[in-house]
């Protein structure tokens, strides 16, 4: 009997082979779109290993030149995967604390806030101040100009800590009386809601 597909140039080599062949040909297709697809994620790998189990499944089915253009189609999607991975690189939990029991004590300082997500910031490592760096988080922060982090959570995406989901992320340091403790140049204007300094905090 005669068997047909929907592609001309692919034959089955047998009835067995020619059911096979189709049912591949249709996971194939559903891989290629879980994992050509940014931003790549762990998750993902699963699916890319199934992509080559299928390739190497496939191979033996297909005749030379009906497989040459499903083959390009893979290597192309393996490829992509690859650069999305390179261009994305998987979250990295980070933990720091100045709290007892951590080691090193690592604290942060907050030296200007630009908007709310985008701040100047030192941290500090065993006593050590390290040169002040830009940090831009996913989710808008109440973090303020003289303000000491001495709990800090966040996953690292690269140029993003991501704190969504994480609660709390930061812990201020404070005072005898719940204060936030701030640098002697800066006092709480509780008119306007924000900390105010006399040029940049000086610790």
């Amino acid at each position: 009997m005669q068997q047909f597909t929907d592609n001309p140039k692919i034959r089955p080599v047998a009835t067995a082979g020619f059911v096979e062949e189709l049912y591949l040909r249709h996971r194939l297709k559903h891989q290629i779109s879980k994992v050509a697809r940014p931003p790549i994620t762990r998750d993902d790998w699963p699916a890319y290993e199934y992509l080559r189990d299928l390739a190497r499944r496939l191979r033996p089915i297909f005749n030379t030149k009906g497989f040459a253009n499903w083959w390009a189609l893979i290597v192309a999607a393996a490829c992509t995967v690859g650069f999305i991975a390179a261009a994305h690189p998987w979250a990295k939990t980070r933990v720091y604390c100045a709290l007892p029991g951590c080691t090193p004590q690592t604290y942060f300082r907050v030296l200007k806030p630009y908007n709310k997500r985008d701040f100047l910031m030192q941290r500090v490592v065993d006593g050590i101040p390290e040169p002040p760096e830009m940090r831009r988080f996913d989710e808008d922060s109440p973090l303020e100009m003289g303000f000491t982090l001495t709990y800090l959570k966040f996953e690292d995406r690269g140029s993003v800590w991501s704190v969504r989901g994480i609660d709390p992320y930061f812990r201020l340091e404070r005072n005898g009386h719940g204060w936030p403790t701030l640098p002697t140049n800066c006092h709480p204007d509780l008119e306007q809601g924000h900390t105010a300094c006399k040029g940049e905090p000086q610790w």
